[in-house]
């Protein structure tokens, strides 16, 4: 039921109280006003029970009417509250977003200065695998040729090693000569010669002829520099280039000394399979071929 229905159904109800008792007069004083108010006196209250109904069902009505409206009205609040919330919660958001998009700025930019500075590092790189390249070239290039020094140097101390050798020998043939000289002129008497006699020896690059070895060949270690190692033995002796001897130091084997140089009372080698202790001089040589065969 609508409200203008109920307000006019209340309306009705005044009008009906005010009108039935001029109603019920009117009749009176022109018929059988007894019947007739009797008549209108049921009718009035049967009217006023059914207004009091109504009225009775209209304040239940509108009680129930403001029961809703309350129920809308707490509902309402509540939706504002949760407006409220929720608007705030849209602004929170909204705040978070604005923050996050300066850090997605941020980040872009870092990105961009990253890939600046990885292009500038891919550069330096490629311009550093470049000169490793050709330092690597180089490398190999000082490599080879220090390989190449170093063998020079072997060759260089071996002949080092034989002038040596050579400028002792010529010097204790000089010495053996004076002292024969001194001899001699004491013998016959004779008076020295004016001046200083010139060094006798032999003939530079000229080998003496002598025995072929038949026997072990043994000898002495009387220089060692580095890698290399003077012998006392030559080819008088039987030595020859690439032979191999034996370095012993009291019956303790020591290492292998292969010949490269020969010459007549001495001879330079390389240092090889070195065993137990360092080679010095004075340590022991005997030929490896001897040695095995006497196995």
């Amino acid at each position: 039921m609508s409200t203008t229905t109920k307000i006019f159904i209340v309306l009705v109800c005044l009008f009906a109280f005010l009108f039935t008792p001029m109603t019920i007069q009117f009749v009176a004083r022109t018929h059988n006003w007894r019947k007739l108010a009797e008549t209108y006196r049921d009718v009035a209250e049967a009217s006023q029970v059914h207004n009091r109904n109504v009225i009775a069902l209209t304040f239940a009505e509108k009680e129930a009417i403001n029961d809703e409206i309350e129920k809308m009205r707490q509902a309402q609040r509540k939706w504002e509250e949760e407006n409220t919330s929720l608007r705030q919660e849209l602004a929170r958001l909204q705040a978070a977003y604005a923050t996050l998009d300066l850090d997605r700025v941020n980040l872009d930019t870092r990105n961009s200065l990253l890939a600046a500075a990885v292009k500038v590092k891919s550069d330096e790189n490629q311009i550093l695998t470049e000169n490793n390249a050709k330092l690597r070239s180089t490398n190999d290039d000082l490599m080879t040729k220090n390989v190449e020094l170093n063998d020079r140097v072997k060759e260089l101390s071996a002949q080092l090693l034989i002038r040596e050798q050579k400028l002792r020998m010529q010097e204790e043939e000089n010495l053996a000569i004076r002292q024969e000289n001194e001899r001699l002129r004491e013998s016959g008497k004779v008076a020295p010669a004016s001046g200083v006699p010139g060094p006798v020896g032999p003939v530079p690059n000229v080998e003496p002829v002598g025995p072929a070895a038949t026997s072990p060949i043994r000898g002495q270690v009387t220089d060692v520099q580095g890698n290399s190692a003077e012998a006392d033995v030559g080819s008088a002796d039987g030595v020859k280039k690439g032979m191999v001897f034996v370095v012993m130091r009291d019956g303790k084997y020591l290492g292998d000394l292969r010949i490269e140089v020969v010459e007549p009372r001495s001879s330079v080698g390389t240092l090889e399979l070195t065993g137990q202790g360092e080679i010095k001089k004075g340590d022991s040589l005997r030929d490896k071929a001897s040695l095995e065969a006497a196995r």
